[in-house]
């Protein structure tokens, strides 16, 4: 989908990274902005819809009930474990009647209620554009709306775009995989790309083929639009004189951008070419004009309190194993509890503003262990290039807020109850340093002689030397920094074992 050969000519401009280290540096951890906050990223919705029906198209029967929505709700819980709020974009009715020479279908996908569903029960959001997905987004991130576009088609580019990131592979067992990203400065900068504008991209676009002109210019190539770009044709206002410009510099190659004259394409120019209704839709996409003004951000909520009850009520709907009370609680023990527990300790992180005060009372406090169970082993401090901490957390709360929700399935009988069902009491979780020890400065560290550290970067290594118990930590310095963040005595160290 998109432009074609578009990835690989900007790839000398790519960053590759992982979502969370992105989310953290950009987002939560972002020097210029007014205290932690969520990256928020724009997902388009339609590539995911097609890529999940596509992975099960042929072993649909061997893969248990509804594969393509229990694939999308792991893959929601996974983007839970970063600092991130997704914003969910699906084409709407106004996009064009034909794309590649084939006829869109405008009826809406029979997986987008049901998905609705999930994205809302995780606290993320969902949105319609009047038009194409991919032009919404584009002109979300240049208002503001959106840190950056999750997306695999390129058209995105053309649109305005600031940052795209590639849609991850997430193998099992990765926890949070190598992304793809791209920011338009780096791709208007790079010399060896070769574009320096917008028009420049819709040029390329318009000459090598785009979704509403598939040919573009037929025998056109890559390396020719970049030379015709070079010679300022992307930024041309009036079509006619902007074929003739084209044909001059295919005929003439006055400054030697193309390499050699190219005058039997120069001949080969159709008289109606480029096409206007084209350029006008890469130029100008129907997107949602006035929707986002000063305070377009307001419009998505951005909330951090995961509905867990709806969503265990969802899964009993949904999937096999969610019609025993045991089944549902051991799932969501390894696939949500992780992701629930960073969120909280998030919501946490987000109530200190730009002073260090804290507006509310700490989220976590009754369900943290002692201080004995937060760890600083060696290997916590390379985590996917991200220093992290293990925490272990008592998970009693979270298993109660399931069960308000199981409690009306049991109810009706759709359900097998498991009063006595046997699910782990606690959960290691690895969590971002500054994520745990938020960007404040504790009154009691600073009167102690001990500052708190504000970002990533500033955070100490491990001590390195035997532990007192197990692996835990053994830096008392460390600990003292660490008080000011996260509540250490909701237990004393006998109860540790509980």
């Amino acid at each position: 989908m998109g432009i074609q050969h578009l990835w690989t000519l900007v790839k000398p401009a790519r960053e590759q990274t992982t979502i969370r280290a992105l989310s953290l540096k950009d987002g939560f951890e972002e020097k210029y902005g007014s205290g932690p906050r969520l990256y928020c990223i724009g997902v388009d919705a339609s590539i995911w819809l097609h890529a999940l029906q596509h992975k099960f198209a042929v072993s649909h029967a061997q893969s248990g009930e509804n594969p393509e929505l229990r694939t999308m709700l792991f893959r929601l819980l996974q983007y839970l474990k970063s600092p991130v709020h997704l914003i969910f974009v699906l084409d709407g009715p106004e996009r064009p009647d034909l794309k590649r020479g084939t006829k869109v279908i405008k009826a809406g996908h029979w997986m987008v209620e049901s998905m609705k569903l999930f994205v809302h029960a995780v606290r993320f959001d969902w949105h319609m554009a009047p038009g194409e997905a991919e032009a919404e987004l584009a002109c979300m991130n240049q208002t503001g709306i959106i840190d950056a576009i999750l997306t695999e088609d390129s058209d995105v580019l053309l649109f305005g775009a600031r940052v795209v990131i590639r849609n991850p592979k997430f193998k099992a067992g990765e926890e949070d995989p190598p992304i793809a990203m791209y920011r338009m400065s780096a791709i208007f900068s790079n010399p060896e790309i070769g574009l320096k504008t917008r028009g420049g991209l819709i040029l390329y676009g318009l000459l090598c083929g785009n979704d509403y002109d598939e040919p573009g210019l037929l025998g056109c190539g890559s390396s020719i639009a970049v030379g015709l770009a070079r010679y300022g044709l992307g930024q041309a206002h009036f079509l006619r004189s902007w074929r003739d410009e084209l044909v001059f510099y295919l005929q003439m190659d006055p400054s030697g951008y193309l390499g050699q004259r190219h005058k039997k394409l120069a001949d080969n120019v159709p008289c109606n070419f480029p096409d206007p209704t084209v350029v006008r839709a890469l130029a100008y996409p129907v997107v949602s004009v006035g929707f986002y003004g000063p305070y377009g951000a307001a419009r998505f909520c951005r909330d951090s309190n995961i509905d867990v009850s709806h969503l265990a009520e969802l899964c009993t709907r949904y999937f096999t194993w969610g019609l025993s009370e045991e089944g549902v609680l051991q799932k969501f023990h390894s696939v949500l509890w992780p992701g629930l527990a960073i969120r909280l300790f998030l919501e946490r992180a987000m109530s200190v503003n730009s002073e260090g005060v804290q507006f509310a009372p700490s989220a976590e406090q009754c369900w943290v262990k002692p201080k004995k169970t937060i760890t600083t082993q060696p290997e916590a401090h390379n985590r996917g290039g991200v220093p992290c901490l293990r925490v272990k957390v008592k998970t009693a709360l979270f298993v109660g807020w399931a069960k308000t929700g199981l409690r009306k399935a049991i109810e009706h009988g759709g359900v097998k109850a498991n009063p006595d069902a046997k699910v782990p009491a606690t959960l290691l979780v690895w969590i971002p340093r500054c994520i745990v020890m938020p960007r404040e400065t504790s009154a009691a560290a600073v009167s102690a002689g001990h500052e708190v550290p504000r970002t990533l970067t500033d955070y100490p290594p491990a001590k390195s030397g035997p532990s007192r118990s197990g692996g835990e930590a053994s830096s008392e310095d460390w600990m003292i920094q660490c008080k000011g963040v996260v509540d250490l005595t909701g237990l004393s160290e006998e109860e540790d074992g509980l």
